[in-house]
């Protein structure tokens, strides 16, 4: 018989009571205000659960998955004129089952994170890495110096010129906060110190590729990656966040305004409030897409066998993904890409009941990699890049995810664990042969 921890059950609870509250909100109300505040009253409660737990799930996801939620509902309060879709109070009933749906999953019960200060998940990065390190970290500065000089005027146009040499260094910065993230771990197990020198260096590196692409994706992985990690530590806390929010925002907005100043020299002096800024783009795609779908009702576009494609698609890049076929269907020729939702594929292969079904293959799959952060240095290392790949999931697709864990996350720890295992064989020849010399040396005397 499996037993409850009291502590776990009361937050069960106190969850599930929220969501009916909410959820019977949405269902009575038309007005959108109430829409929006019940969304993040709800993610603020879960966050609260949590404890403010940084690591936890339950703040790391459902403060994500609430600003794209929010994202359209917002921006069409605000009266935008750029909107790709109408609002409908359906959107946000559907949004919200999902998280609470992936959240019950998870669990609200938190692990021991004390486990990794034990000696045995010492991790040792052998020179071979640091030279992987130091590899990619000039290919990205001479990434970012190329761009400086193509004359592309942002992202779009990147993709769309198709060279082979440009995207292949847009998949390095995936690799590089990986590899990062083994070696901030491994310097701060090793001295116990924060790895300052790593993370400045990376920083200025994925921030050059950044400021001259206008792919932000690559810097707000890192910036994650290094704050989850910081809190970890203990370097970062509770109060500092509180602080820091608003500054990030900010961030946010003044990202907006000038993503392709250092590409093109072109400022964006669109006369949009600051809200729209913050929504505009990043949050809301998920939710557009979404609502899209939802007004066309198209359930049911795809059956069951969606899912074994994007099993599938983790291993060739040969079949089409759903945000590709959605781009596709609503956005073919254009050079910006939209994304798609990771509730809106659920949606389209069932339903409600789609959504019911993905939710609980992304619950599970959270859940999967939290229970093993604390088994051992590698399981931690790919749980804090693990983050970075669902919040950037929410408003792509289910083989996004498994493609990254695939491509991203197991290739580097091949790679790490390869060069290791060479490291530790050279390292122990050297052992022998001094051991042998000095043999030799106390037979001479």
């Amino acid at each position: 018989m499996v037993r409850i921890d009291r502590d776990v059950l009361i937050k069960y609870l106190i969850m599930t009571f929220g969501f009916v509250f909410v959820e019977l909100l949405f269902m009575t109300s038309d007005n959108m205000m109430f829409h929006i505040v019940g969304m993040v009253c709800f993610s603020v409660l879960t966050v609260l659960l949590s404890g403010f737990d940084l690591i936890h799930p339950y703040t790391w996801f459902s403060s994500f998955f609430c600003l794209y939620s929010i994202g359209l509902p917002v921006l069409t309060y605000e009266g935008s004129r750029y909107l790709r879709a109408n609002y409908t109070k359906e959107l946000m009933e559907i949004q919200l089952l999902a998280m609470f749906i992936i959240l019950f999953i998870v669990s609200p019960k938190k692990i021991d994170y004390e486990i990794m200060n034990k000696e045995e998940h010492s991790l040792n990065l052998g020179v071979f890495n640091k030279i992987l390190y130091v590899g990619l970290i000039l290919i990205l500065l001479g990434g970012a110096f190329f761009l400086s000089r193509s004359g592309l005027g942002g992202k779009a146009n990147i993709y769309a010129s198709g060279s082979s040499l440009l995207l292949a260094i847009f998949r390095v910065p995936l690799i590089l906060t990986m590899l990062y993230t083994l070696l901030i771990i491994y310097e701060w197990k090793s001295n116990k110190q924060v790895p300052i020198r790593t993370m400045f260096v990376t920083g200025i590196s994925v921030f050059g590729i950044t400021i001259f692409s206008g792919e932000r994706d690559f810097v707000f992985r890192f910036i994650i990656i290094t704050a989850v990690f910081l809190f970890f530590i203990g370097k970062l806390k509770r109060h500092h966040i509180i602080l820091l929010a608003p500054i990030g925002v900010v961030i946010l907005i003044l990202s907006d305004k000038y993503k392709y100043f250092f590409s093109t020299g072109i400022v964006n002096e669109s006369s949009e409030s600051a809200i729209f800024r913050f929504f505009s783009g990043e949050f809301e795609s998920a939710s557009t897409n979404l609502q899209i779908v939802i007004s066309q009702r198209m359930s049911n576009s795809w059956g069951i066998e969606r899912y074994l494609l994007d099993i599938a698609s983790a291993f060739t890049t040969r079949i089409q993904s759903v945000s590709s076929w959605f781009s596709d269907l609503f956005y073919k020729g254009r050079t910006v890409q939209y994304g798609f939702s990771i509730v809106g594929e659920g949606y389209v292969i069932g339903g409600v009941l789609g959504v019911v079904f993905m939710s609980i293959v992304l619950g599970g799959i959270i859940r999967f990699f939290y229970k093993r952060l604390c088994k051992n240095t590698y399981w931690f290392a790919t749980y804090l890049y693990f983050i970075t790949v669902v919040i950037y999931s929410i408003r792509m697709d289910l083989g996004t995810i498994l493609s990254a864990i695939v491509k991203q996350i197991g290739l580097v720890l091949i790679i790490v664990m390869i060069a290791e295992k060479i490291s530790k064989k050279e390292l122990g020849r050297g052992m022998n042969s001094e051991a042998k010399e000095r043999l030799l040396d106390s037979n001479h005397m």
